[in-house]
């Protein structure tokens, strides 16, 4: 966890729900082969439990501020390692959200959790060396994220597009309280 009071995980929700309000044509599910285009943006988080994987939903995630976020992240883990998270906990999501990072995992490909369009994986945080314009070395953190997206739902381009968008927000967090583009 952050000093800023967030977790990553939640810096990374924020930032899809903000994109889903940009980028509409990817907050929408497939339900029985017909699209269902939401206005409310409602995420579903991967949690590791001693059941398996489980995806609670944080609703109108767009609407959370990151510490806000952070509590409901946290209150996931924790009902999920007392086997508590229910069904209905897991239900009306357009979005999945998944972080490996913290386990030391750059880049890994989740599998889409359906009905939803898309699924952005979360790798760790790196230190890398960065060449700045007038030539200086500089160290730079660098985070992996990974954009898995359904082509019966949206095309590459758009989705690119996308998480273009979610980059922005977690390049520039101080936007994401505000709702604005980076």
């Amino acid at each position: 966890r952050e000093k800023t009071g967030g977790s990553f995980t939640a810096y990374a929700v924020k930032a899809v729900a903000l994109a889903l309000q940009k980028h509409k044509n990817l907050n929408v599910t497939l339900e029985g082969g017909e699209f269902v285009y939401h206005e409310e943006v409602n995420i579903a988080v991967a949690v590791d439990t001693p059941k398996g994987l489980m995806a609670p939903v944080i609703r109108d995630a767009d609407k959370l501020s990151i510490q806000e976020l952070t509590r409901h992240i946290n209150d996931f883990q924790e009902k999920g390692l007392r086997g508590e998270i229910t069904l209905q906990e897991q239900s009306n999501h357009s979005f999945t959200v998944t972080n490996l990072g913290a386990l030391g995992i750059q880049y890994f490909t989740p599998i889409i959790n359906p009905p939803d369009p898309a699924i952005l994986a979360v790798g760790s945080i790196e230190t890398e060396l960065h060449i700045t314009e007038d030539g200086r070395v500089e160290p730079r953190k660098v985070g992996h994220l990974t954009l898995v997206f359904d082509h019966r739902v949206v095309d590459g381009a758009p989705a690119a597009k996308f998480l273009a968008t979610i980059k922005e927000f977690l390049e520039n967090p101080e936007n994401m309280e505000k709702g604005l583009s980076a």
